[in-house]
């Protein structure tokens, strides 16, 4: 059977998981000796001490923000995904990728900072105990060596880490134990308004006793900030490449505030559940006293068009370096992802403004066209108003696709039968759908296989009629009979087969349009016979008669419609 497919015009929308390799070394479990005088922190691969667990967890969250009239033919749009930072990824690092367990010695230089306080009565001392300095990857842990003994005469210490070294925009730390005893680090933190000064910061704090001191001690570092990455789709089957080469953000989001981490209780061999303690955990970062942009102020993450050097499909982008190596180094001036070419802003976390916008120049290619620099104002906080917070820990991505609409048929055909039609939508846009049902006999006239219409006999006039779907929809001219027709949430109009609800991208309709569809071939006439003209006008049977059905499918776009009847009218198509 041959199953036809096409598409009314429509915009589009997606869905995009990323990936990343977790080919990383695992971490030696045996407990170590450590030297005396020595303190030695340890970040382990594959463990729970620093990650909200082992996998990706991302989320597509079904926002689709349109970017106005289509661009070379293509409806354009922003989807937003969501992850948190509980997984692995190493390659490469940059300064637009966050930091996790396994790739922070290659983000921050191999080193991080911090510093201990005695804390007699509960409260800490005015005067560090162990004074501010890095601890350095050894290979296997973060180590710092004394002259003497850390401790000296205190049974416990509480340290509190940071990386990078220094933090743009950044003010002077207070640490502080809150009523439960755990840790707080309190700073005054200013955005910096170009993308290439911001950075994934890092605290934690947590106490350690002088015999915890003897072995490696797991340490968990929380994520201060809120990465918003903007990506560009370089997979679209319609053909279509997007480009992002600049984003400007002029008001409405947080420039400065002030910010208290605070970290989990660790005591001894106890470390932060990860599931309910995690890098990427709710409620570990508090922001008080935040301030906007004002007038004057405006974020700006721009991408030179000479870093990208192939606009073509699979369009290469310049190395800037690969490893960072050091977020306090400029490292990548666009805060570009060599990788992937994603762009990535560090923001305060915050509850999304309705009054939010965004500037973003953008190229889309196609057949070879460049369609050159697009700029275009959208509306970003009225998209997000939705009671979307941008958490500590999180990526929130936004990726710049083109709309491709498609929608797929697969069914069963055995003899003369038909089941299992499943119809899905393979496009990238969630999309209303219908269908339509024809059928003609095939067979072979004289070696030529084609559609068998001809003569009821070899010797009358009268002619065999096709194959039709009444409205009483037995589909019945040939002894056929329908099971199931229509499906659940499908509706009968004008010929075609409605199906009322909402088909996401990349989703199959759950309910079939029918269940079955046989010929009794014992009747009489099933098959019919039929006869064509032959070169000498003479009238012979066709051999080898299949029934092929087709069933059209159609889809229009459904992001901006809960009835279909509603999208269907957009498309230019009346239901009675």
């Amino acid at each position: 059977m041959r199953n036809f497919l096409f598409a009314l015009p429509a915009l589009a929308a997606a869905l995009a998981l990323s990936s990343c390799n977790t080919d990383f070394r695992e971490h030696d479990p045996t407990p170590k000796v450590i030297d005396s005088n020595t303190l030695a922190f340890t970040l382990k691969e594959n463990g729970p001490e620093t990650r909200s667990g082992s996998d990706v967890l991302t989320a597509v969250t079904g926002v689709t923000i349109p970017l106005g009239e289509p661009v070379g033919g293509y409806g354009l749009f922003l989807e937003e995904t969501v992850t948190t930072l509980g997984t692995a990824c190493r390659d490469p690092e940059t300064k637009g990728t966050p930091v996790y367990t396994e790739n922070f010695s290659e983000m921050f230089d191999g080193k991080f900072y911090g510093l201990a306080y005695s804390a007699p009565g509960g409260t800490l001392s005015e005067t560090p105990a162990i004074p501010d300095g890095a601890f350095e990857n050894d290979g296997d842990a973060w180590v710092r060596k004394f002259a003497s003994d850390p401790f000296g005469d205190n049974d416990e210490l509480y340290f509190f880490m940071r990386a990078p070294e220094t933090m743009t925009g950044m003010g002077a730390p207070l640490y502080s134990l809150d009523d439960d005893g755990k840790t707080v680090v309190e700073f005054d933190y200013t955005v910096p308004l170009n993308a290439a000064d911001q950075q994934d910061i890092l605290f934690t704090g947590r106490p350690v006793t002088k015999s915890e001191a003897g072995e490696e001690i797991p340490v968990l570092f929380h994520h201060a900030l809120t990465g918003v990455k903007f990506a560009t789709d370089n997979d679209n089957s319609g053909g279509a490449k997007t480009y992002i080469t600049k984003i400007e953000f002029p008001q409405a989001l947080f420039r400065s505030a002030h910010i208290k981490v605070t970290s989990s209780l660790e005591n001894g061999r106890r470390v932060d559940d990860p599931d309910t303690h995690s890098s990427s955990s709710t409620g570990v970062v508090v922001v008080d006293n935040p301030r906007q942009l004002s007038d004057d102020e405006v974020f700006t993450l721009e991408l030179e068009e000479s870093d990208i050097v192939d606009f073509e499909p699979g369009g290469k982008f310049e190395n800037k370096g690969g490893y960072a190596g050091s977020f306090a180094a400029a490292g990548n001036e666009s805060n570009l992802n060599d990788a992937d070419a994603t762009k990535t802003f560090w923001f305060i976390p915050q509850q999304m403004d309705a009054d939010v916008v965004m500037d973003v120049t953008f190229h889309v290619v196609s057949g070879g066209k460049d369609s050159g620099p697009v700029t275009r104002r959208i509306e970003f906080g009225k998209a997000l108003t939705n009671s979307v917070f941008w958490k500590a820990g999180e990526i929130r991505t936004y990726t710049l696709k083109a709309g491709l609409m498609d929608v797929d048929i697969e069914d069963r055909v055995s003899g003369f039968e038909k089941t299992d039609v499943v119809i899905s939508n393979t496009g990238n846009i969630d999309s209303f759908i219908r269908a339509h049902i024809v059928a003609n006999w095939y067979g072979n006239a004289g070696g030529d296989y084609g559609i068998a219409l001809g003569y009821r006999s070899g010797t009358g006039s009268g002619f065999v009629p096709a194959w039709k779907m009444d409205d009483t929809l037995t589909g019945d001219n040939y002894g056929g009979v329908f099971t199931g027709l229509p499906g659940a949430d499908w509706e009968y109009k004008d010929g075609f087969f409605y199906y009322t609800k909402r088909v996401p991208a990349g989703h199959s309709i759950p309910s079939a349009l029918f269940s079955r569809y046989v010929l009794d071939t014992s009747q009489a006439g099933v098959p019919p016979d039929i006869y064509y003209l032959d070169r000498k006008a003479g009238k012979r049977p066709f051999t080898d008669l299949e029934l092929v059905m087709e069933i059209p499918v159609q889809a229009v776009d459904a992001r901006d419609y809960t009835d279909y009847r509603d999208a269907w009218g957009a498309a230019g198509v009346t239901i009675y």
